[in-house]
């Protein structure tokens, strides 16, 4: 069942889409407001005016999204980096006479690989960067003057692969690197010195997949290279010399997706390739001959689907479109209203969200943009079902009392050493039944101490989960001090609280046992059960049923519907 209505929002004063509330009703009183929206936004002018900084060839490292842009700062295109926090910025000027035009970013062995024109007179060239030790060439494949002109950088069997002249007699072809061998060319798929121009590189089943011409009358083709069985192409889609083109190769639910040309009379559409089936084409996006392909491609993955650029003939132009085999083919939005293409290229995933270079027509030109569909949801502790259980003896380990009413619970031990353990309870029904979650963060508020911080003699603070009660009563039993959990000791909350909050974040191993269909509930407690020093020793937190909404427990989940 579909829980929520939707609403699609787009910001920064660009356009706003209202389908319905993002604040759905709520089970338990006082939960804070449901944050469900789809974003699409311009993220910065990073060139004021309607030039547009162009940014290309994006990618995620060291925390930030790397690109190639011109910031109109006199140092021309050259390397910028973005995060939320701090905004965009040049991060070096390669090049002091002109453009570097760092491309085809790509991570490797720490740093970030690139080909780029320095002013160090080598042409255009393998460089990296990493913040020690700033920008510099990594090769000159063609020593002197000339240029290699490494493209399509993709890391494959531990090293950099990518397509380039050698200046060797060969053409463009494929090759590698790695740091201790250097750059050396792996084939001569095209025996001569026209060269294959393999491009459009992704490593899929065990194997480097790519676009080239072999010289075999099949034009440009799909094909694939391994150390042990060298390339060799996969299948001749278009049949003849004209070839299919294959571009924008991804990885997407056990296959590989491109665009291509399959002389069907479809046009440039969407294809997939396994080897069980070989290749076929996914869908007719633009109806006839015409295809919704530019050849100015990008395809990605994210939560769950598969986005690229398309022109659906509908009116819309050149925007954004996802795939998922359940729902088909899709437009995402209409980031340049009304007929123009926004054109969305280097569709890039980072900080949870797709990123891409994209036309809003909205004055600016080309500029970072950015899309997401995640959902967060913030729940409170149910005031009725949370509280204390008691361990009836210091070494029972079964619960005797309970208090699921006072305004704070309490983890430790007593006096008579019998340890304290308290559940929280919350109703996460309201999650969609086809929400696929992405993290799970806890928090609890500090209330008090008293005797020794159980933190300095008890252990770590360890968390047990329960999809539905502990002991199958929504209502706090004394039992539910030794009931089976879904899973016991899911991690630790830290000693490190920030305002008195104590938190603690999930982002794998724990989804399965959020309840979408009722309450989760939680249990902390101590590892160890107590000090055998006969003094009450335990901190107090914020309960449910304190007066202060903003300090009950809560819990918060981020999460995407496919």
């Amino acid at each position: 069942m579909f829980k929520r209505i939707f609403s699609i929002v787009m910001i920064l004063g660009v356009l706003v889409l209202a389908f319905g509330s993002a604040s759905p009703g709520r089970a338990q009183e006082g939960d804070p407001p449901g944050q469900e929206s789809i974003t699409i936004a311009r993220v910065e002018d990073v060139y004021p005016g309607p030039a547009g900084s162009l940014p290309y060839h994006m990618t995620a490292y060291n925390g930030a999204l790397y690109f190639q842009a011109d910031g109109n700062d006199g140092a021309g295109r050259e390397l910028w980096k973005y995060t939320p926090a701090s905004g965009t910025q040049r991060v070096e000027d390669i090049n002091s006479a002109g453009n570097s035009s760092p491309s085809f970013l790509t991570v490797y062995e720490n740093a970030l690989y690139f080909s780029a024109t320095g002013d160090d007179g080598a042409g255009l060239e393998l460089w990296k960067y990493d913040p020690v030790n700033g920008a510099q060439r990594a090769a000159d494949i063609v020593s002197g003057s000339g240029s290699s002109s490494p493209f399509f950088l993709t890391i494959y069997n531990g090293a950099l692969y990518f397509s380039a002249d050698g200046n060797d007699g060969a053409g463009r072809e494929l090759w590698k690197y790695d740091t201790v061998n250097g750059a050396t060319r792996v084939a001569d798929i095209y025996s001569g010195s026209v060269g294959s121009f393999p491009s459009e590189l992704a490593v899929y089943n065990g194997e480097l997949y790519f676009q080239a011409n072999g010289n075999d009358g099949a034009g440009l083709e799909l094909w694939k290279y391994d150390a042990a069985n060298g390339a060799q192409r996969v299948e001749d889609i278009y049949g003849g010399l004209n070839g299919s083109q294959p571009k924008a190769l991804a990885v997407y639910k056990n296959a590989l997706y491109f665009f291509a040309d399959g002389n069907d009379g479809a046009g440039r559409e969407v294809w997939k390739y396994d080897p069980a089936i070989g290749t076929q084409r996914v869908a007719d996006i633009c109806a006839g001959s015409e295809g919704s392909s530019t050849l100015s491609d990008s395809m990605t993955v994210y939560h769950g689907a598969l986005y690229f650029n398309a022109n659906g003939n509908d009116g819309y132009g050149q925007e954004l479109w996802k795939y998922d085999p359940v729902n088909g083919v899709q437009r995402v939005a209409d980031i340049y209203s009304g007929s123009g293409d926004s054109q969305p290229y280097y569709l890039t995933v980072y900080n949870d969200a797709l990123y891409f270079s994209a036309n809003g027509n909205d004055g600016k030109g080309y500029e970072l943009w950015m899309y997401s569909n995640t959902s967060a949801d913030a729940f409170r502790s149910a005031k009725a079902h949370d509280g204390w259980a008691l361990e009836s003896g210091e070494n029972t380990n079964a619960g005797g009392t309970l208090n699921s009413s006072a305004a704070t619970f309490f983890v430790g031990d007593n006096a008579q050493d019998k340890q304290y353990r308290s559940v929280l309870s919350f109703d996460t029904s309201s999650i969609p039944d086809n929400a696929v979650i992405i993290s799970v963060r806890l928090k609890i508020r500090r209330q008090g101490l008293t005797g020794t911080d159980p933190f300095t003699t008890h252990g770590a603070l360890v968390v047990d989960i329960r999809s539905g009660a502990f002991g199958n009563n929504n209502s706090l039993q004394a039992g539910d001090f030794q009931a089976a959990a879904s899973k016991n000791a899911i991690g630790t909350i830290p000693n490190s609280p920030v305002n008195n909050w104590y938190s603690k974040t999930w982002t794998s191993g724990i989804f399965a046992y959020i309840n979408k269909s009722g309450v989760t509930q939680f249990r902390l407690r101590f590892q160890t059960d107590d000090n055998n020093d006969n003094a009450a020793d335990y901190l107090k937190f914020f309960s449910g049923d304190t007066a202060t909404l903003a300090a009950r427990p809560q819990l918060e989940i981020k999460y995407y519907v496919p």
